[in-house]
C-alpha cells in the first residue's frame, strides 16, 4: 500500500492494504497491552532502570511520527465510541486534540448555516494536521477532502453512506477471533439500507472469499451499488433473504444492524419516505432467543447498538461488542500512525 493519507470510503482498501493494516494493529494492540501492564507495575513497585529504559524506547517507538501534532475532531452529529476513540488515540500517540466539537450545538449559528466547504477550509487555516469528520450527510467526507488544502480528512461517519474506520474495527475483529476471513460464512440482519458500518464492512469483504447473507424486509435491503459489488466480487456468495431463523445455523458470524426507533422509544421510522414499524421490524429481523438456539458452536454476534434488554437469556449471547470497540481503539491509532507518519 502507497502513503495513506485521506480516509473516505472502504473502497479504498484492498486486500493487501487491509493485510497491512492489520499487521499495524496487532503492533498497537501488544503495545497496550504491555503499556498497561508497565503502568500496572509501577503503580505496585518501582520499575527497574532497564524497565524504564526499555518502555520509554517503545513509547518512542509508537509515539514517533505523532507526537505533536495537532488533529481536529469536528462532529457535526453527537458520538460517544467513535469520537472517543479517535480522541484517545491521538493523546495515547502523543498527539494533540486541539479542536473538539461534539455536536452541531457546540457550532457557532454562523458555522451553522456556512457551507461545511467554508467550515473546513476556515479549520485549514489553524494549521491541523488531520480532520476526523462526521457529518449528517452522504458525502460530505468526500466534499471536505475536495476544500482542505491537502489535510487529510477522516470519515467519521457520513450518513447513512460510510463508516470506513469501524468497518476495518470489525473485519479486525473479525481476523482475529476465527484467524482468518476466507471461507467464513457471515449473515447480516435488520436495516441494511441505512446502516453505515456494514455499508462499508460489505465492501471489505469483496476482497474475500466468504458467503454472505443479507437478512431484511424487502424496502430496507442493502443498497444496489453494494448489491452490484458483492455479486460482482470473484469470492463472494450473496443470499439476499427475509427470514433469520432459517439461514442462522449456516453462519459463523452474525452482525445487527441497529433499527431506528430503538434509542428514541418511537414505534415508526421513515426510510426514503417510507414508514416502517419499530415492532414489527424488531419482531422479525432481530436477534432473540430462537435465533440464539440455533446459533452454530463457536459463532458470534456483533452489534455495536446492543442494549441488555434485547436478550431474556444473556448467558447465552456471544457478543464480542466490547472486542469491536476495543479494537476500534487499537484501529485508529494504527490509521492516524500511518497518516501522520508520512505528514
Amino acid at each position: 500500500m502507497g502513503k495513506l493519507h485521506h480516509i473516505i470510503e472502504a473502497q479504498q482498501f484492498d486486500r493487501r492494504a487491509l493485510q497491512e493494516i492489520f499487521l499495524s494493529v496487532d503492533k498497537m494492540a501488544d503495545w497496550m497491552v504491555q503499556e498497561d501492564m508497565w503502568m500496572k507495575k509501577e503503580a505496585q513497585v518501582s520499575l527497574s532502570a532497564e524497565e524504564k529504559k526499555e518502555r520509554q524506547r517503545s513509547r518512542l517507538e509508537m509515539q514517533r511520527g505523532v507526537k505533536g501534532k495537532r488533529m481536529f475532531s469536528v462532529f457535526y452529529q453527537s458520538s460517544t465510541r467513535t469520537r472517543a476513540s479517535f480522541e484517545t488515540a491521538m493523546k495515547i500517540l502523543g498527539g494533540e486534540v486541539a479542536v473538539s466539537f461534539s455536536s452541531e450545538q457546540e457550532f457557532s449559528n454562523t458555522a451553522r448555516k456556512k457551507a461545511l466547504e467554508d467550515t473546513v477550509r476556515g479549520l485549514g487555516l489553524l494549521f491541523p494536521h488531520v480532520i476526523v469528520l462526521r457529518h449528517p450527510h452522504a458525502g460530505a467526507a468526500e466534499r471536505a477532502k475536495e476544500v482542505s488544502s491537502g489535510v487529510p480528512i477522516i470519515n467519521a461517519g457520513d450518513g447513512p453512506n460510510q463508516h470506513p474506520t469501524q468497518a476495518i474495527a470489525d473485519l479486525y475483529t473479525i481476523r482475529n477471533l476465527f484467524k482468518q476471513i476466507d471461507g467464513l460464512s457471515i449473515a447480516f440482519v435488520g436495516n441494511l439500507f441505512s446502516s453505515r458500518e456494514i455499508r462499508s464492512l460489505c465492501y471489505l469483504l469483496a476482497e474475500y472469499d466468504v458467503d454472505i447473507y443479507a437478512v431484511s424486509p424487502d424496502m430496507l435491503k442493502l443498497r444496489q451499488d453494494v448489491r452490484d459489488c458483492l455479486n460482482k466480487a470473484a469470492g463472494v456468495r450473496l443470499f439476499e433473504v427475509d427470514n433469520l431463523e432459517e439461514i442462522v445455523g449456516k453462519v459463523k458470524v452474525l452482525y445487527q444492524a441497529r433499527i431506528p426507533g430503538k434509542a428514541s422509544g418511537g414505534d415508526t421510522f421513515v426510510v426514503e419516505d417510507q414508514m416502517f414499524s419499530y415492532r414489527e421490524i424488531k419482531k422479525r429481523y432481530t436477534i432473540n432467543d430462537q435465533v440464539l438456539k440455533k446459533l452454530l458452536k463457536g459463532s458470534i454476534v456483533m452489534d455495536l447498538s446492543f442494549r441488555p434488554e434485547d436478550s431474556l437469556d444473556l448467558k447465552n449471547v456471544p457478543l464480542v461488542c466490547y472486542t469491536q470497540i476495543q479494537n476500534g481503539l487499537f484501529v485508529r491509532m494504527a490509521l492516524l500512525k500511518m497518516i501522520l507518519d508520512s505528514i
